[in-house]
């Protein structure tokens, strides 16, 4: 089976992501536990779909600056289930996902330098938690 994501950003652009599976003998996927065969990414990678998204079309090969106020908006990701990576009709089925860069409980800090800009997302409370760094080059 494959596994295809979809998602359109704030400038419109459409970015895609892609993996192939083997289901078990009830047609079940576990993300956490079945590795990917191939596609976008190998091995067993749950949230991997989701981070390997990129732009799709040759016109977007060059996207690298994330738009003001991507950090508050969610990015709404479809995910659709095909039974074949060779010719992925109509999908055997699909889940929209709201996927978010923050939260407002997290306080972002502004990094500067000589041309790069970077948000640094920190959650409240004592920690240690994992944190998300969005990196920019200016030019």
């Amino acid at each position: 089976m494959t596994l295809l994501a979809a998602a359109v950003s704030l400038r419109g652009h459409l970015f895609r992501s892609l993996a192939h599976y083997e289901a078990d003998g009830r047609g079940a996927q576990d993300l956490a536990r079945d590795p990917a065969l191939g596609g976008d990414f190998t091995g067993v990678r749950s949230m991997e779909l989701l981070w390997s998204l990129t732009p799709a079309g040759p016109e977007e090969s060059c996207l690298r600056q994330m738009p003001r106020g991507v950090m508050r908006s969610p990015l709404k990701v479809e995910v659709t289930v095909h039974s074949t990576p060779r010719q992925p009709r109509e999908p055997l089925g699909r889940r929209w996902t709201l996927r978010r860069f923050s939260t407002p409980e997290r306080h972002p800090t502004r990094l500067k330098a000589v041309h790069l800009r970077a948000v640094f997302l920190l959650p409240p409370g004592d920690g240690p938690f994992p944190s998300l760094i969005c990196l920019v080059l200016e030019d």
